[in-house]
């Protein structure tokens, strides 16, 4: 025992070789329930694989950043991504547009982000406590419960992708006020544009909580106005970058049916989904769905080794540093805040500010609960200051968590699948029917009405249709009126939506919704060529100019403050 302790304190050093390889691995057993099927059976069903394959459809035909699906709703189309955040599904899809087969995309990228979550939390946490208790408090974080509920129960993809991202939040707040390096600035810009464009309402769930934490950090530090300016910047310059995303879904929010009516009322109504606190300590699994009451489908329990490794924490805080235990502290109290907002008597905070009733299910603030909870477990790095515990931690922390979770990694039921029938129907038969469980994203034109063909439809019975071409967004054909009439109606079975545009002989001419949502135009007589493709529309156009300033900015900024550390020889 003595030689195999004396070789891990010997190897544990050498970071990242063997915190990678620990991390990568554990990364892989998580994922283990992926490698043994083709898909799973989730409350999502086959929604991730079908957002994932018809983003790529796009991107093959030449639109980098799709807003706009128009596979989607059997061809007719809809502005999915024009409102919902697509970073976990722009990543997968630009895989798969490479080569990657469908399913291997999309789980390379579920298992980079177990590994790349777990890393964040790492790094965060290793310069207030141990390097072994940075990496007990990167497994514990790793294996959270509510990482596996997102995952495997609910099929939450963005949200869970979003959890990977928030450490590393955290860490750069703590880099910009230690030493306001030029990557702490960039790690705080570049990871709260990530976390916006990942998953929304994780950025707005996580935005009391960064503030919070900024603050205790000011009134910690008492950083120089300078200082406090790149500071300040840095999240700013997050939001800039980010702007592309978030600025057309608030201006363009009165496109598409009413949100609020969809997604935030019936069982969607926060009121349905307050956690007890028993249930935090409840470890009955289920796959099930979240319910009034205390009988849920689903658990959203702490977890077994978060508990034991938080009461292991709370004994080490006698061994910390004052700093560790300022950060410990900070740390427990805003998770604990987050769980307040999981109970019922935070309610009235629900029905004071309305915007905290998209978040819909008030068991979601479990995700930044447990992060916090999970960097406190750092302390753990400082139950004995005997050289030799630290890997004694690490294994106790792994036998633990890999004993605990062994039910919790694991699917209710696989699903076979035919992926390349599926891909070649959705696209030639146009298969992909909904995209979101309430239709929440149609267009407030549509009635819902499905044609049999997607081709041009003429007013006028004696006029000719020839040349049809189309992909993606694009549709060309040439029409062909007699001279005995002046012009007629034409309407192209897509949903309208704000940045149609319709080309006659080059010329840009009117479209509008007809009765039925779909695009209508005018044609005068004659033979004419037609081109219909989905364009910009000023909110996205200023959007994109907003983002490319804000990373001009940051470049500049992280350039300047690169230049001074090397000047001053940091």
């Amino acid at each position: 025992m003595g030689v195999i302790i004396k070789s891990l304190n010997f190897a544990f050093p050498a970071f990242p070789a063997f915190v990678v390889a620990v991390l990568a691995g554990l990364a892989f057993i998580a994922v283990y329930p992926l490698v043994t099927v083709d898909w799973f059976k989730s409350h999502e069903l086959f929604d991730p694989l079908i957002r994932v394959f018809a983003l790529a459809y796009e991107v093959e035909n030449g639109d980098f950043y799709p807003r706009w699906l128009s596979l989607a709703y059997k061809g007719h189309g809809a502005p999915f991504f024009n409102y919902y955040s697509p970073g976990f599904y722009l990543i997968s899809a630009y895989l798969y547009a490479l080569g990657m087969p469908l399913l291997f995309s999309i789980k390379i990228v579920i298992w980079g982000l177990f590994f790349v979550g777990a890393l964040g939390v790492f790094l965060w946490v290793k310069k207030y406590t141990t390097p072994a208790g940075a990496l007990v408090a990167a497994m514990i974080y790793m294996y959270l419960p509510y990482h596996f509920v997102d995952l495997f129960v609910r099929g939450a993809v963005s949200e869970f992708a979003a959890l990977a991202i928030l450490p590393y939040l955290f860490y750069g707040i703590d880099g910009l006020f230690s030493r306001c390096s030029y990557k702490s600035v960039a790690i705080v810009a570049l990871s709260s544009a990530a976390i916006v464009l990942t998953h929304n309402l994780s950025a707005f769930m996580i935005v009391p909580f960064a503030v919070l934490y900024f603050t205790a950090k000011v009134y910690q530090h008492r950083p120089p106005k300078k200082q406090l300016l790149i500071v300040c910047a840095a999240p700013l310059l997050g939001a800039l970058i980010s702007s592309f995303y978030w600025l057309p879904v608030l201006l363009e929010m009165g496109y598409i049916r009413p949100l609020a009516s969809s997604v935030a009322s019936g069982y969607y109504s926060y009121s349905n989904h307050f956690v007890f606190p028993a249930q935090w300590l409840d470890t009955a699994w289920g796959f099930g769905g979240s319910h009034p009451g205390i009988e849920d489908g689903m658990s959203f329990q702490l977890g077994v080794a978060l508990i034991v490794f938080l009461l292991l924490g709370v004994i080490s805080l006698f061994n910390a540093p004052k700093e560790t235990k300022i950060f410990a502290a900070l740390c427990f109290l805003l998770g604990m805040l987050a769980l307040v907002f999981t109970l019922s008597l935070s309610g009235w905070l629900y029905d004071w500010l309305s915007i905290f009733q998209m978040v819909q299910f008030p068991w979601r603030y479990l995700g930044p609960a447990t992060l916090f909870f999970a960097a406190f477990c750092g302390l753990s790095g400082y139950a004995s200051k005997h050289k030799y515990f630290s890997p004694l931690v690490i294994v106790a922390a792994l036998s633990v968590i890999l004993i605990t979770s062994s039910e919790q990694r694991s699917i209710s039921e696989p699903l076979v699948l035919d992926v390349a029938s599926i891909e070649a129907n959705a696209v030639s038969q146009r298969q992909i029917a909904k995209v979101s469980i309430n239709n929440e994203y149609l267009p407030k034109w549509s009635k819902g009405q499905v044609t049999s063909t997607l081709e041009p439809i003429v007013e006028l019975p004696s006029a000719q249709l020839s040349d049809f071409k189309m992909a993606g967004t694009r549709m060309s054909f040439t029409v062909t009126l007699p001279n005995n009439v002046s012009q007629t109606r034409l309407v192209v079975p897509w949903h309208y939506f704000p940045g149609w545009r319709v080309m006659l002989n080059g010329n840009d001419t009117e479209v509008v919704a007809n009765a039925t949502g779909f695009l209508m135009f005018m044609v005068p007589v004659g033979t004419h060529q037609v081109e219909v493709y989905f364009g910009s529309t000023p909110p996205r156009m200023f959007g994109w100019g907003i983002s490319v300033v804000g990373m001009m900015l940051l470049i500049l900024l992280v350039g300047l403050l690169r230049r001074t550390e090397i000047r001053q020889g940091v």
